[in-house]
């Protein structure tokens, strides 16, 4: 997957180009800045601003529109390839390297909770509050995955193999698997 990086889309017609791409308005709000649909979003939700250039976009170009960043210089956008909306992630520093995440607003949500009940596993009762604000329907399996990678992970089988364990977060990120356990761990 690869795109001009000019046609990337500021506001005022970042905000108009998710709605066409018919995304909710709790999830727009999540690159708001301000506004965010809970708090437990304030430290991994920012407004987007890696707009390399400012331009109106051709009409043979698609646009790709941010969603979100988060704090470590990842980027989180949606865009249409092949006439299909596609949400995708990339880093700053590897702009030639954007992974697709599906095409469905879920699988953005599967990637963003995945980062968050990592990051505060503990933490249940404030992530699904924040889940049920933005409607993500998947935080049961978020946790079972979460918990499979933390007991892969003291086996040492993540070190051992690290393009299995990227495999594995693609797969569930973008729905085509479910966690190979049954205890979330909580």
């Amino acid at each position: 997957m690869s795109f001009d990086w000019t046609y990337i889309i500021d506001e005022p017609r970042r905000t108009e180009l998710l709605r066409g791409f018919g995304l909710s308005e709790k999830v727009i709000a999540l690159g708001s800045g301000e506004n965010l649909p809970d708090p437990v979003f304030d430290f991994y939700c920012n407004k987007p601003k890696y707009v390399l250039k400012e331009a109106s976009t051709p009409p043979d170009a698609e646009p790709l529109a941010g969603i979100f960043e988060s704090r470590y210089n990842e980027a989180y956008a949606c865009g249409k390839w092949e006439n299909k909306i596609a949400f995708v992630y990339f880093n700053f520093k590897h702009l030639e390297d954007v992974t697709s995440y599906g095409a469905s607003e879920q699988s953005l949500l599967r990637a963003l909770f995945e980062e968050i009940v990592d990051s505060e596993f503990h933490k249940r009762d404030d992530i699904e509050r924040a889940a049920a604000a933005v409607g993500f329907r998947f935080l049961p399996d978020t946790y079972a995955y979460v918990f499979s990678e933390r007991e892969r992970a003291m086996k040492g089988e993540r070190k051992r193999d690290m393009k299995a364990y990227f495999e594995r977060r693609l797969a569930y990120i973008r729905g085509v698997s479910k966690p190979a356990t049954t205890n979330p761990g909580v």
